[in-house]
């Protein structure tokens, strides 16, 4: 019988010690990386997208998957923030009225994010059911549905001509798209959940996003493997570019509005939202008068229930910002809810009917919206009207004088949604209202 020699044997347990301490390297890092995404997913039910609600038994027999019971779901703001359909339609006198114009069915999930195009003509949505979906909002027609992603759309964004748009996901992508083919132009990966994406509104060839990695990142798309990353203390949930593309602002999950440099990346302002540093679930800014002025008016969503609005002045951000008003009403807690902003002229004219994309309407009233001799005083000439969804399954409507301070309570509460409003959008010219809903519906309000 042959036996192996010595040096043979040694030689073998030597590779057997090898690949054992190879395997035992390799099951430390496993372990790690287990550590660092059980850390991570602690952390997103904290944050603003918690989404591990159950269901309650009386949802157990409702027809759509992501309709919840709120019944019980109270917070310590719950009082002053409660208030009632009487107090709404008193408030609601000599303002403008939104009432429902068309229903839109088509997405498979709750549809999270809503966007007209700067054009008006399109409206675009992200849903739950990894899709983007195109509509036409005069006849509520779905134009196109474009599926690539791989989990659920957060966030979307239109390019200045309305011929492209950026989709943000779960999957860690951003998708570029093309509107007239409907055709994904390319895929961008990133590091973390991507909460919410902007394109720089001075070179629509610059994108940012925020994700849950506490990342801001920038991304040139002539560019595709070269970044630029912002590291924050913790995770984006919103952002909004400054008109000249110089600055940026972001809500964050431990209750800060921070303005940084993009060119340094360094943060030149931050602001603590609320005393007890809940999550900001959004930031919007007040409509942009003429083509070249940084708007001046921003709104944050809170998860005590309160939207704060900010006088930013004339030159942000060169000033402080100051909250002016506050917001109470709606529900936010917990959820990813989102609002938007936009101004009508007090003088109620054709301003105020609904135009079909080709009328020369829509041209009159751009016309009249980028006319700077009509805003020599906007806060005599303009409505301000904020629109928010709320986890309650409505959404309402603020009519603001820009001018005042203190609480303000909703001029209307939008009916018919059957669960959380995820989010509102307004037309760019028309007195137009997109909301999406966890009833995997988008509705579009118009006010006559």
């Amino acid at each position: 019988m042959d036996s192996k020699k010595p040096s043979q044997v040694s030689g073998s347990n030597s590779f057997v010690r090898e690949q054992y301490d190879k395997l035992l390297k390799e099951s430390k890092i496993l372990k790690q990386k287990v550590e660092t995404l059980e850390k991570e997913n602690i952390a997103l039910k904290n944050s603003l997208y918690n989404l591990s609600a159950t269901y309650s038994a009386n949802n157990s027999s409702k027809k759509h998957p992501f309709v919840f019971n709120f019944e019980n779901d109270k917070s310590e703001n719950e009082e002053l923030t409660e208030t009632t359909q009487t107090e709404i339609e008193q408030e609601n006198v000599n303002n403008i009225h939104f009432s429902i114009k068309h229903k839109l069915k088509g997405h498979n999930g709750a549809v999270y994010t809503v966007d007209f195009s700067p054009s008006g003509e399109f409206l675009a949505s992200g849903s739950f059911d990894k899709s983007v979906c195109i509509w036409d909002p005069y006849t509520g027609k779905k134009l196109k549905q474009m599926i690539k992603h791989t989990m659920n759309v957060t966030d979307l964004c239109w390019s200045n001509d309305s011929l492209k748009l950026i989709s943000g996901s779960f999957d860690q992508t951003c998708k570029l798209w093309d509107l007239e083919s409907g055709k994904m132009l390319n895929s961008f990966d990133f590091q973390g959940f991507v909460q919410c994406v902007k394109y720089n509104p001075k070179d629509n060839n610059i994108f940012l996003c925020g994700t849950t990695k506490k990342m801001i990142v920038m991304k040139d798309i002539r560019k595709p493997s070269e970044s630029f990353i912002i590291e924050n203390n913790s995770m984006i949930n919103s952002i909004y570019v400054y008109n000249d593309g110089t600055y940026v602002l972001t809500g964050d999950s431990l209750g800060y509005i921070k303005t940084w440099d993009i060119r340094t990346g360094k943060c030149v302002n931050s602001i603590l939202n609320e005393q007890k540093g809940q999550p900001i679930s959004h930031i919007t800014i007040s409509k942009r008068l003429y083509d070249d002025e940084e708007p001046r008016y921003l709104s944050v969503n809170s998860y005590d229930n309160i939207i704060r609005v900010y006088d930013r002045g004339f030159s942000p951000p060169s000033k402080q910002c100051k909250n002016v008003l506050s917001l109470k009403g709606y529900k936010n807690r917990n959820w990813p809810i989102r609002s938007s902003f936009n101004c009508y002229l007090n003088e109620k004219s054709d301003i105020l009917g609904i135009p079909s994309p080709s009328d020369e309407n829509i041209l009159s009233n751009r016309t009249k919206i980028n006319d700077n001799s009509n805003y020599k005083d906007d806060k005599l000439n303009m409505t301000a009207l904020l629109a928010t969804g709320s986890s309650d399954s409505y959404a309402y409507i603020y009519s603001l004088k820009l001018n005042q301070e203190g609480y303000v309570a909703p001029t209307q509460r939008l009916e018919g949604h059957t669960g959380i409003v995820y989010a509102t959008s307004f037309h760019p010219i028309n007195p137009i209202l997109a909301t999406c809903s966890a009833d995997c519906t988008i509705r579009i309000w118009n006010s006559i």
